[in-house]
């Protein structure tokens, strides 16, 4: 029986001094960015795997991104306001940017003449550029009225950022780019005319002055030139 422990006990330590050798294996590279795409390559030896780890994950939670909060529908201005005051107060300014309510302009026929307004494209939803850490995330959360994240599958877990083509599509939609310029009506532009004999129909800007456009329009199957003044179009998106 003695016997039989020693051979088990030199038989373990073989397999230790095999499996632990003093040479480390390779842990090739890993490669991230700044972007979830293109980190500078980083080697890391065995023991600082971990630690390069946490290094990608600081790029990535370090990335200013796009999120959608959820509240309550009628609400969404009025959290916005709160979220922005909560943020300046408690030194959160440069983790939380900005929110905005995203509103489309459109084009409505009462009592035969045709009015624009600001409609709500998301009702029930703000958006926020944000770092998101948490901290920023607490902030959010628990902003009075915030209800949410879109994105998220809850029990603590954060939400996933809008692609930068979706960020792109909502502003278009305000008629605004990602940079909060306002999109302008230029030669070449789609645009529609909201008001006039040929209010409703879609059309391209051919030339353009400070105060009339020619706009070529589509009338029964044929090219026509028609004129528009500038506040008779607006930007088809």
């Amino acid at each position: 029986m003695k016997k039989r422990k020693i051979v088990l006990f030199l038989l373990l330590s073989v397999f230790i001094l095999t499996s632990c050798g003093t040479d480390k294996p390779e842990v090739k590279k890993i490669v991230k960015t700044k972007s979830y795409e293109e980190l500078p390559e980083i080697d890391f030896s065995i023991t600082d795997l971990e630690k390069g780890e946490k290094a990608i994950l600081f790029y990535m939670e370090n990335e200013k991104k796009w999120y959608i909060a959820t509240t309550y529908s009628g609400h969404e201005l009025k959290v916005k306001e709160k979220l922005e005051m909560r943020a300046e107060s408690l030194g959160m300014s440069d983790q939380i940017f900005k929110a905005i309510v995203p509103e489309e302009m459109v084009v409505e026929n009462k009592n035969g003449e045709m009015k624009t307004r600001l409609r709500k494209l998301f009702p029930g939803y703000i958006m926020i550029e944000m770092i998101m850490t948490d901290r920023a995330w607490h902030v959010v959360r628990n902003t009075p009225g915030v209800t949410g994240f879109i994105g998220s599958s809850g029990k603590g877990a954060k939400p996933i950022p809008l692609s930068q083509e979706e960020v792109e599509k909502i502003f278009k939609s305000m008629g605004q780019t990602v940079k909060g310029e306002e999109l302008k009506i230029e030669v070449g532009s789609k645009v529609k005319i909201i008001d006039g004999p040929f209010s409703g129909m879609l059309g391209i800007v051919k030339t353009l002055t400070d105060d009339v456009a020619i706009i070529n329009i589509d009338l029964f199957n044929q090219v026509t030139e028609v004129e528009a003044t500038m506040d008779q179009i607006v930007l088809d998106m």
